[in-house]
């Protein structure tokens, strides 16, 4: 990561490798760090679990063939390794080695839902959610196990066959002639775990980032020009609508739902009632569609309505609801969207009436941890009122496809 992006301000972090950063901030910074680096390698209890791993992976190499269990059993993190790396990593932190990461992790929002910890507690329980992140991985899209949303974001092989145990083998066998190499205790869990979402074409974290320098650099940069006392609200948040019929999924880009909901938010951006229209929709319905629905929205916004790039961002990431409304308010945060003025959800009456509802609000808390919002209120049948909340900055290691 940049150091530039990583000082206090919410700012967007470009990471070397997206998947990798996005799904595992705390390691990421922490691979930033030479002297937490350097701390890591010199601690005798994370060299043992690392000595351990790499007689895990060579034993599985030699030993697992095509049976997949095998070779995530000796990949995962189990309960005792767990404990050991708390641990562990309490020691360093005592000693004061982790304190350049700790400033980088508070400053980012990454590590919101647990910023009111100390030092020592805010290491350990960023490392449990990482390991529980590796785990979560290796269990849905090695052993194929349900994740949350099964109809979009579930394994795309079959892991009974043996065609895909002997890709899995080939995989550990990579791996254990790099083991040598590996000098960070969670380098091996981290390796399989993003190795299995390229296994399974599941990049969808990284795509279109840096989007601050690609796809919302227009209005990234027009951001700060913006006279926000002009209009009565900051934003017009456009959830997706994705596509339900057959015929919609293999023909057409946008739904015709999709289509009606711009038209909305764009009738407000021209009666000035907001300068942004952000819209929101991942690569999803149906799954490993070829098409991202925000992307889609934009485009039409540009070609149909005449809204311009410079008034438009894309959220190409949110895969439900939940996250429609928590990946704006990211933006917002981290793009200088004034947070503390109201914005505006604003889409078909059908969609708005589960959102304002109290169902959301359970929802939100049961999936996220939290209300992605701080309040919301219904206006009118297109339009919700709502500000941002910042733990929607907390990075989910456990929703690898959008975390």
């Amino acid at each position: 990561a940049s150091a530039a992006a990583l000082t206090p301000g919410y700012e967007p972090i470009n990471w070397t490798d997206e998947v990798s950063g996005k799904n595992f901030p705390f390691f990421a910074l922490l691979d930033a760090d030479p002297v937490a680096q350097r701390a890591l390698a010199s601690s005798p209890a994370l060299k043992a679990m690392l000595d351990a791993k790499r007689v895990a992976v060579m034993s599985a190499a030699d030993n697992c063939g095509a049976k997949i269990a095998c070779h995530v059993a000796a990949l995962q993190w189990h309960g005792d390794d767990i404990v050991k790396g708390r641990d562990a990593l309490a020691a360093v932190t005592r000693s004061g080695a982790l304190a350049a990461t700790l400033q980088r992790m508070r400053a980012s929002g990454l590590f919101a839902l647990d910023g009111a910890l100390n030092d020592e507690a805010l290491v350990a329980k960023s490392w449990e959610r990482a390991a529980a992140g590796v785990n979560r991985l290796m269990a849905v899209y090695a052993l194929g196990e349900a994740p949350r949303y099964p109809a979009i974001d579930a394994i795309s092989h079959d892991p009974a066959t043996a065609a895909y145990g002997q890709v899995l083998h080939t995989t550990i066998g990579l791996m254990a002639e790099q083991a040598k190499g590996w000098d960070r205790f969670y380098q091996p869990g981290r390796e399989f775990a993003l190795r299995l979402l390229r296994l399974n074409y599941r990049d969808e974290a990284a795509r279109h980032e840096p989007m601050q320098a690609g796809e919302n650099a227009a209005a990234y940069r027009r951001i700060p020009t913006i006279a926000w006392a002009d209009f009565p609200y900051t934003v017009a948040l456009v959830p997706g609508a994705g596509l339900s019929d057959q015929m919609e999924r293999e023909h057409h880009a946008i739904s015709p739902m999709g289509m009606q909901i711009i038209e909305i938010a764009a009738r407000r951006y021209h009666d000035r009632k907001v300068p942004l229209i952000i819209v929101s929709g991942g690569y999803v319905h149906p799954k490993h569609s070829h098409y991202a629905e925000a992307i889609e929205m934009k485009r039409l916004l540009m070609r149909d309505f005449g809204v311009p790039e410079d008034a438009i961002l894309v959220d190409p990431h949110a895969r439900h609801t939940t996250t429609n409304v928590r990946n704006a308010a990211r933006l917002m945060f981290r793009y200088g969207v004034p947070t503390e003025r109201p914005a505006l959800i604003t889409t078909q009456q059908y969609h708005l009436d589960s959102i304002a509802a109290p169902a959301f609000d359970v929802r939100n808390e049961k999936e996220l941890g939290y209300r992605p919002y701080v309040s919301m209120r219904r206006l009118s049948r297109f339009e919700v009122e709502w500000t941002p909340n910042v733990l929607s900055l907390f990075a989910d290691p456990t929703d690898p496809l959008d975390p």
